[in-house]
């Protein structure tokens, strides 16, 4: 299944937020009985020099625990990112969420 939701240049937290929600509905509507697989790109952040989103370091901490809710087996590939000073926070951020939210 592909589910595409194109965002605007300049989207924030709220916007990514408002399309990770429609996606998490297409996942759980699917039944998906693989992992799920997220392509963890830090390109969305808000200081990448060649990304056109406004995501910041403390919101992935929410999109982590918004994809740990869903409660699936999950396997994230990092791949994109290009301010190369914040991907290690932005991770840590991001994973963090998914801790906190993590279904055992």
């Amino acid at each position: 299944m592909t589910v595409n939701l194109p965002l605007a240049a300049g989207t924030a937290v709220g916007g990514y937020l408002d399309a990770l929600s429609a996606a998490s509905t297409a996942i759980e509507g699917f039944s998906p009985d693989a992992p799920l697989i997220v392509s963890l790109g830090f390109d969305t952040f808000e200081r990448d020099p060649i990304g056109d989103l406004a995501i910041r370091t403390g919101d992935y901490a929410e999109i982590g625990g918004r994809v740990a809710a869903l409660g699936m087996p999950t396997i994230v590939l990092q791949e994109g990112g290009y301010a190369i000073d914040a991907i290690g926070a932005n991770a840590v951020s991001f994973f963090g969420g998914v801790g906190r939210t993590a279904v055992a």
